[in-house]
């Protein structure tokens, strides 16, 4: 009989775990780069590193998640210095050929994937760049 409340207990907190509310689920933005134009782009990660964006080729570059909402470019921590890209000159040098700073959000294209999931498109192409 000693192993009742032992039962009851365990069963308890079985119950409370199996019963327990979900977390609630993160909204998840991605941060999408297509390149249209006839030109390959470079560009430089916050650490330096150059990532190169090859003609007709799209690339994710940044994520955000939050709790209560998808976050727009303008409010990505990836995006709060503005976005850049460049070419390589014939001497080696990086320059510019893109910049939007400010971002601008009406540039951007939204597209919701899942109900938590979504993404904001940005479609370069040869007018945007300044050759």
């Amino acid at each position: 009989m000693k192993y009742v409340p032992l039962f009851l207990s365990f069963s308890m907190l079985f119950l409370a775990v199996l019963c327990s509310p979900e977390e609630e689920p993160f909204f998840s933005t991605d941060f999408i780069v297509q390149n249209s134009s006839s030109e390959d782009l470079i560009f430089v990660t916050a650490d330096e590193n150059d990532f190169v964006l090859e003609s007709q080729a799209e690339q994710g570059f940044f994520l955000s998640s939050d709790k209560n909402e998808f976050k727009k470019p303008s409010e990505n921590v990836g995006l709060q210095n503005g976005f850049r890209l460049y070419q390589r000159n014939e001497g080696g040098d990086l320059v510019m050929v893109y910049e939007q700073d400010p971002i601008d959000d009406s540039l951007w294209i939204f597209t919701e994937q899942f109900e938590y999931d979504a993404n904001y498109k940005l479609v370069i192409t040869d007018a945007d760049l300044d050759l």
